[in-house]
């Protein structure tokens, strides 16, 4: 029997040490969700290529930091127009992360204002990418 969680909204398993990968069917199932935390445990593997669907692009915060994700970040970011908070800082991401995601600003209809990346996959030129400033 599979889980109903069609009606999920905000989600935090942050610390707790999870060392599995991110859920390929979250996409279809978490169908609004807003806030999600799977933050400081011991993911691994790559986020699912259509994982911004998620919410169906309603999610406003993803919290993914201080993991050993890897890989490339999805595309398929923007247009999520509520999305506000993207933090992936700390992980094993070996690809640049999508410019649709360095390039969402409030003067496009999206409204992300801090986004948490590693230097060597975030364009640092962008004032979003809050991990790169002074760099």
């Amino acid at each position: 029997m599979g889980m109903r969680l069609g009606h999920l909204r905000y989600l935090d398993i942050s610390h707790n040490e999870f060392t599995s990968s991110i859920p390929s069917d979250w996409p279809t199932l978490l169908l609004t969700m807003r806030t999600l935390y799977i933050d400081h445990n011991r993911l691994r593997g790559t986020i699912p290529e259509d994982f911004a669907k998620i919410g169906k692009g309603w999610l406003k915060q993803f919290y993914a930091n201080d993991n050993k994700l890897e890989g490339r970040f999805p595309q398929g970011w923007n247009p999520i127009w509520y999305l506000t908070n993207i933090d992936i800082r700390n992980n094993r991401f070996t690809r640049d992360m999508p410019s649709s995601v360095c390039s969402m600003s409030a003067f496009d209809r999206a409204e992300l204002v801090e986004l948490r990346a590693d230097c060597d996959i975030c364009d640092c030129s962008r004032p979003l990418c809050d991990n790169c400033r002074g760099k």
